[in-house]
């Protein structure tokens, strides 16, 4: 399957229905559908030209977290709706990001 440029950090959904593909070089995330073994969808999650780094699920399944670092931005996208839903500013060229035991995921409504 092709991916897109700079294709890393695959991730799949709690219920096995999809891959999530990070695009370092097109701030893209391309989602596969394992069933149909194809892209269903490439959700845009920056305007710069690179630089989309390492992302988690939410335990419940429910979203997927990324990082901009040319944006600076850390992105929150809806894995029903497989679109961003929110965007929370972060420091400059961050490329990943930790959550401390016991805590939850950064509120973005």
């Amino acid at each position: 399957l092709e991916a897109g440029m700079g294709a890393g950090h695959p991730g799949m959904t709690k219920d096995g229905k999809y891959i999530i593909v990070i695009h370092h070089r097109d701030n893209v995330l391309a989602v596969i559908d394992t069933a149909k073994q194809e892209v269903v969808r490439n959700i845009p999650v920056g305007t710069g030209k690179k630089q989309a780094h390492g992302g988690y699920f939410t335990p419940d399944g429910k979203y997927f977290y990324m990082i901009n670092a040319e944006d600076n931005m850390m992105n929150k996208i809806d894995i029903e709706k497989l679109e961003v839903v929110s965007k929370i500013p972060v420091g400059k060229s961050a490329m990943y990001f930790g959550i401390k035991e016991g805590k939850e995921f950064p509120p973005t409504e």
